[in-house]
């Protein structure tokens, strides 16, 4: 089960990635300007924590540059998988099961595989518009950089996304 879910948040992990002024905006035109200013950004490093529920909780790390990316999630428990993608294969580790598997990537699963950040922003929204209330939270500081406070909200229980909360940064956009 734990594979799944390793596998999975993996998965939606190299799916996903991310002003300044004094100016006030909706929840969706900050997802817009996300959408739009992030498509010239080549790389950048991210670490969030997933709340699976059932006290379940995983870290994730991830580093992208020039096509590239390396991807670490790990559980409260220390369980660990890690992804590599450098752009010609993807190669995955876990430390549960203590095997690596390795695909060749073509110009098909390249795309599925490793989108853009703009392309990333635009999954997560087209994933979730329907099914969550989006709303702005209080701005905040987050590693040293001023952001904007996405929360989404699911409007059913036991939904495959349940809430989750952004924070984009105002001066690049970067989710």
């Amino acid at each position: 089960m734990k594979k799944i879910i390793y596998s999975a948040t993996l998965t939606l992990t190299l799916m996903l990635g991310a002003c300044s002024g004094t100016e006030e905006f909706t929840p969706q035109e900050i997802l817009n300007h996300t959408m739009q200013e992030t498509s010239d950004i080549d790389s950048y490093y991210a670490e969030y924590t997933m709340d699976l529920g059932d006290d379940t909780t995983m870290t994730a790390k991830q580093w992208s540059k020039n096509g590239k990316s390396r991807v670490e999630i790990e559980d409260e428990n220390g369980e660990s998988s890690i992804a590599v993608n450098d752009g010609k294969q993807l190669i995955s580790y876990s430390s549960t099961e203590q095997t690596a598997t390795a695909f060749k990537l073509s110009s098909e699963t390249e795309e599925m595989i490793q989108p853009s950040l703009k392309e990333q922003v635009v999954n997560i929204y087209n994933l979730i518009k329907d099914t969550h209330e989006i709303t702005i939270g209080e701005d905040e500081k987050v590693a040293g950089h001023d952001t904007y406070h996405l929360i989404a909200k699911s409007k059913e229980k036991n939904t495959l996304f349940g809430d989750m909360e952004f924070w984009i940064d105002k001066k690049t956009w970067m989710l």
